[in-house]
């Protein structure tokens, strides 16, 4: 025996005591997981109903049903213990459940019965008729009631809401003969009696106690005036004990629960008075009628006095020994009928907590208890029932009703209110497996499952064979959930006979009674192998082996020839016997050891097939059991080449072994099987196609051919030479194109009538066209970019269209509609010098004309891929730019396209700024580049100020006569609403020195060759103080030196030329340089005081770079886009920008490769500034390739033609 334990086998615990009352509240999950019914089933089917007739009827068990409320649980006791002229009442409706088990030998191995069941009867009483039934070996298992079988019951709780299970005979376990409290045996009549089930009231705790705010805990002080008990798990009592008294056992498994609040009240004196009464005026009255007249007298009771009916309610939890202690303070008094002479309280009112009263009666401090009206119960979670003591129904009455329950103490209390529990719903069985329709094989393993034990106690599984061995020991403890780990056991792989395995689950070291079995049958199946002998031979047939596991049945097994009556009719399901003999044969002898003689005679046997009945006797004397197998013996006439048709009938002798022939023996025709489609395309090769050849006859195959076949490919016999294979390169198209297949053969058994022959099949053939990779219609033998679609005009290759553009513009280079997605690393280059181009994500290609192109010059654009091959080249025509006007300003940076003006007002006309006292007028002269103005051009100012054109384009300023010394007065002209240019007029203080207040005394403007009424005499928007420095002090007065000459201040002057708007000739006005109002570039600064974007006015290049100012500012040389004037090289990539544009590269870009050699420079340069070291150095520059490289993938059009 194999003994497992999953945990260490312990008796109560410590641990469990102190958790147990977390567990109670899990035992309540624990039912709701328990189905409705979970009897042990044997089988896998639904419980079976089998009702009986009457009481003590044949093959049966029966007994009683009951709600048990007065004296023993164990029976039906009609009286009642306190008056009542009624006791116990049946319960009807309840289902019964009945299951036993068969005698442990060879034969009935033990075996568990289905499970039957039937409904009480109207008056409690049931009855199951237990038939006799078969397992699947066939053994038949009856019901004898004698010593060896065993026996269980249970019952379904018909309302758990309202009843308690408190007993079952047997205890709900299987016994046997002596397993039992009143129930009784009968071998004669083959019946068990006086299975009696009692069922108790469940505790009601809002009808039998006041609100739960009202109770008090229980000080467990004192000897009297109390009760106690203690509360435990019940599994069974001691055989025997006819009255069931619950009595706590730990031999037996049952254990002490802590945690568990029990609940005591009883009723007020003047309560007990009136019930009193109530019953001497109701003789022979109902226990039913007594519990509803006690609500009506309480529910009078406190109307009447405004009081409870209920003197005192008390509760208290059990400790870890399962015992509780309600003491009660008591009412002043003897008792509720006599005060004797107490004189210490008013009688019947409840003592004081810790008053100086005695419990003994006929004294003057007398106090008392209603031991004869009160109710005690536990606090039980649902699925929990058990025997509740003297409180079996929901009433308040005597503690000490049955005094084998309980006992009286010393003085008003009652001992031994024991509440013994039980966990209803309880399942075992086996998984998997049964012994009817579901056996198992060997090398199969049958879980078992265990739900609804005792949390924490501990169980043992058994396993037993069929002859009651143990095979297999399991010790496990329940869960907190009552779960017992499952005790899985698997059938020998070597087992030679049937066997049935039985599941018993005990209390751990108990092997008395079990709580619950359940088995299931494991087989196997002795066969004799087919034998097939020739008339006048001889041979033995090998004696039988189980086909499961290739066992010989057990040694002692014994064999005989069985006549065909006792073939069982399963062993003949779906044999023919119009075609088979079935019987035992004169020349078949069954030898004792199994084997079997063979001694066919022609003349004696006719030739056919036959089935020999065998009869194996397993084991000896009463216990041996018998099964009837057969052997298949097939009989036929001789046939040397062993094809099936005797050599008296072969034509064709020799036929191949194996080998399918016809009815005259010779080899049936070979034939060609489905042939798959040939399939393939020009010029590549095609997978072989295999010809499938059926040659059930093993005929020789000798050539293959076949017609139809595309040019380039063959057929041929494979190597095996049984089938044939075409292959090829196919050099021309087909399209279900037919072909026919023909196989020629040669049988082995070849005569002049069986030569052999040819035999065809067909199938078609579709070969497409020539691959073309890139999928562009361009064959890959044609096309000279396999891997990159584009059209067919460009063989294959992607190619852009021509195209055209002005000086400093982009072109795009549209790509051709067959393009497909380009390769990384995909180029384009330029040629000649200046021009630059770029692959865009979309494929196309921009080339950027150089601003200092000449007209009709060409730009070749080549394309190529990574590895340098030439895809497309295509050309940019240099158009003369669009100039409308006639200003010098193309059309495409010009503002004003219609109108002329200088380029540094982005060809839009100019006028220059102006100064003038008030009431005067003020000339701002036009730029000489502005043209003729249309109708249309307004101008505007603001301040009081107006304004008008002359003749000649310049504006006239009328400044107000009352325009205060300072004031700006800005002067706009519009053309509709585009403002084509804003000027300033300052208006100047009036001074006899200093006519235009420009700082500059009119003496010294005549020196200067500026106009003393005009501030600014150039128009450049600086005065001419500004630009040449002042010689009068700030009330206009001239300031001379020593020797009579103006005294100039020129330290803050520009020092430029008053009379010259632009002086260094770079084309922005010196105004405009100092205020850096033309320049977009307002970080850089060539005076750092100055404003924003400031320039040197003195120099035409401030920054060096070879670019005037004029011409960084409008973009003249960088078609239109600016470059920064304060700063040599734009975008910082080391080489400034006249360098850049002179090169063709983009001074705003510090990426731009340039033209192929001269780019190569610029990469180097960049190169050179990144990081030297450090982790900085190679993701910088692999930015810069992942941005090229990114830039390389597009889509492409095909070359306009």
């Amino acid at each position: 025996m194999t003994k497992v334990s999953t945990s260490k086998a312990a008796s109560w615990s410590l641990r469990f005591q102190k958790t147990f009352g977390a567990i109670l509240a899990a035992v309540a999950l624990v039912i709701v997981f328990l189905p409705a019914f979970t009897p042990s089933t044997a089988h896998a089917d639904d419980p079976i109903y089998s009702s009986g007739n009457a009481l003590g009827e044949n093959k049966s068990v029966s007994g009683r049903v009951f709600l048990d409320r007065a004296g023993s649980r164990a029976y039906m006791e009609p009286t009642d213990k306190q008056g009542a002229s009624d006791g116990d009442i049946g319960l009807p409706g309840v289902k019964v459940y009945a299951q036993w088990t068969d005698y442990n030998n060879r034969r009935q191995k033990g075996a568990l019965s289905p499970v039957y069941y039937t409904q009480g009867r109207a008056d409690g009483t049931y009855v199951i008729q237990l038939p006799d039934w078969t397992d699947a070996f066939g053994t038949v298992h009856k019901w004898e009631a004698t010593a060896g079988q065993t026996l269980r019951i249970w019952a379904d709780n018909p309302d758990p809401s309202k009843y308690t299970l408190a007993f079952v005979e047997g205890d709900s376990t299987f016994g046997g003969q002596g397993d039992r409290y009143r129930g009784t045996w009968g071998a004669a009549r083959r019946l068990a009696e006086n299975y009696n089930i009692a069922f108790q009231e469940r505790p009601q705790f809002a009808q039998m106690f006041p609100p739960e705010n009202t109770w008090k805990q229980s000080s467990r002080k004192g000897g009297c005036g109390d009760v106690a008990g203690k509360v435990w798990y019940e599994e069974r009592e001691t055989l025997g004990n006819s009255e069931a008294v619950p009595t706590f056992r730990p031999a037996f498994g049952e254990v002490m629960v802590p945690g568990v609040k029990v609940v005591g009240a009883y009723v007020q004196d003047e309560v007990a008075r009136r019930f009193d009464q109530w019953k001497e005026d109701h003789k022979n009255y109902k226990r039913d009628e007594f519990k509803a007249a006690q609500r009506e007298i309480m529910k009078a009771y406190e109307a009447e006095t405004g009081k409870s009916a209920i003197a005192e309610t008390v509760y208290d939890t059990t400790d870890a020994n399962g015992k509780y202690h309600l003491q009660f303070q008591g009412l002043w008094g003897n008792s509720y009928s006599a005060k004797g002479i107490m004189n210490a309280g008013t009688w019947g009112e409840l003592v004081p907590e810790g008053a100086n009263a005695s419990w003994a009666k006929a004294n003057l401090r007398s106090r008392h208890v209603n031991t004869e009206y009160m109710y005690v119960a536990p606090e039980i979670p649902d699925g929990v029932g058990g025997s509740l003591n003297n409180f079996r129904d929901n009433m308040y009455q005597d503690g000490v009703n049955w005094k084998p329950n309980a006992t009286n103490g010393s003085i008003s209390n009652v001992e031994n209110v024991n509440f013994a529990l039980r966990l209803e719903g309880r399942d075992f069985h086996i998984e998997t497996y049964d012994q009817t329709t579901n056996p198992a094989k060997p090398g199969d393993t049958a879980p078992t499952k265990a739900t609804g034990f005792v949390p924490n106690n501990t169980y043992d599984i058994v396993w037993t064979d069929g002859d009651g061995k143990e095979v297999k020991t399991c010790t496990a403890q329940a869960s907190n959930l009552g779960v017992v780990e499952s005790c899985p056991f698997t059938v020998p792989a070597d087992l030679d006979k049937d066997e049935i395995y039985t599941a018993s689950i005990y209390p751990e070291k108990t092997r008395d009674r079990a709580m619950a079995k359940d088995s299931f049958a494991a087989k196997v199946t002795p066969e004799y192998k087919a034998t097939t002998i020739d008339l006048d031979k001889t041979a033995t047939v090998a004696a039988p082996i189980n086909k499961e596991n290739g066992t010989k049945p057990p040694a002692d097994t014994t064999y005989a020839a069985a006549a065909a009556s006792d073939v069982p009719a399963s062993l003949l399901k779906g044999v023919e016997q119009t075609k088979v003999t079935v019987g035992a044969q004169p020349w078949a002898k069954v030898n004792s050891d199994g084997t079997i003689a063979l001694s066919p005679t022609t003349g004696n046997v006719t030739p056919g097939s036959y089935l020999i009945p065998v009869k194996l006797t397993y084991g000896k004397g009463k216990d041996a059991f018998e099964r009837v197998i057969l052997a298949p013996v097939t009989v036929k006439e001789p046939d040397a080449d062993d094809d099936g048709v005797a050599d008296s009938k072969d034509k064709c002798a020799g036929t191949p072994k194996g080998a399918k022939v016809d009815k005259n023996g010779c080899s049936v025709a070979p034939a060609v099987g489905k042939v798959p489609d040939i399939t393939g395309q020009v010029g590549k090769e095609i997978t072989p196609v295999n010809v499938p050849v059926d040659n059930p006859g093993k005929a020789k195959l000798t050539a293959c051919s076949a017609e139809g076949l595309p040019a380039g490919l063959a057929i041929a016999l494979n190597e095996q030479k049984d089938g044939c294979v075409i292959t090829g390169t196919p050099s021309e198209e087909a399209k279900d194109q037919k072909v026919t297949v023909k196989v020629s053969y040669e049988p082995v058994d070849k005569t002049d009538q069986h030569k052999g022959g040819d035999v065809t099949g067909s199938a078609k053939a579709t070969i497409g066209a020539e691959a073309d990779g890139d999928d562009d219609g361009v064959a890959d033998s044609k096309d000279k970019c396999p891997k990159i679609a584009g059209p067919s005009s460009n063989n294959g290759c992607p190619a852009w269209g021509d195209g055209s553009g002005d000086p400093g513009t982009d072109v795009t280079l549209t790509k051709d509609k067959d393009n497909g997605p380009l390769p990384e690393g995909t180029v384009c280059t330029t040629d000649p010098a200046g021009a630059t181009c770029k692959v865009g994500d979309d494929g196309n290609i921009t080339v950027t004309v150089p601003s200092d192109a000449k007209p009709d010059a060409v730009i070749k654009v080549t394309v190529k891929d990574k590895d340098g091959n030439k895809l497309d080249e295509s050309k940019v025509t240099v158009t003369k730019p669009a100039d409308s006007d006639g200003d010098g300003t193309p059309d495409a940076s010009d503002q004003c396209p219609n109108v002329k003006g200088p380029a540094s007002n982005h060809g839009c006309p100019a006028w220059g700024d102006g100064s003038g006292d008030p009431g005067t007028d003020v000339t701002l002269t036009k730029d000489p580049a502005n043209g003729k103005l249309p109708k249309t051009v307004k101008c505007e100012a603001d301040k009081g100020a107006t304004c008008a054109f002359d003749n000649d384009g310049n504006v006239k300023v009328t400044v107000p006569a009352d325009a205060a010394s300072g004031t700006t007065i800005t002067v706009t002209v519009k053309d509709g609403d585009k403002t084509l240019d804003s000027s300033t007029v300052t208006v100047t203080k009036p001074s006899a020195d200093d006519s235009d207040g420009d700082g500059v005394s009119d003496e010294r403007e005549k020196e200067l060759g500026t106009d003393p009424k005009n501030p600014n005499t150039d128009g450049d928007g600086l005065t001419d103080g500004q630009e040449a420095g002042t010689d009068v002090d700030k009330d206009g007065k001239a300031v001379k030196d020593e020797n009579g000459k103006p005294k100039v201040d020129d330290s803050k002057a520009t020092k430029t030329d008053p009379t010259k708007a632009d002086t260094d000739g770079d084309g922005i006005n010196d105004g405009d340089e100092v205020n850096g109002t033309k320049n977009p570039f307002k970080g850089d600064k060539a005076d750092p005081n100055g404003k924003p974007g400031n320039t040197d006015p003195n120099n035409a290049d401030t920054d060096g770079d070879g670019i005037n100012d004029g011409d960084e500012v409008t973009g003249a040389k960088n078609g239109g886009k600016a470059t920064n004037p304060n700063k040599a090289d734009t975008d910082g990539d080391g080489i400034n920008d006249g360098k850049e544009i002179k090169d063709g590269t983009d001074p705003l870009d510090p990426n731009d490769p340039g033209k192929k050699g001269k780019g190569t420079t610029k990469v180097v340069k960049v190169w050179q500034k990144l990081p030297k070291t450090g982790s900085a150095a190679v993701p910088a520059l692999a930015l810069g390739l992942l941005a090229i490289g990114a830039g390389a993938v597009m889509v492409r059009r095909r070359k306009q033609q």
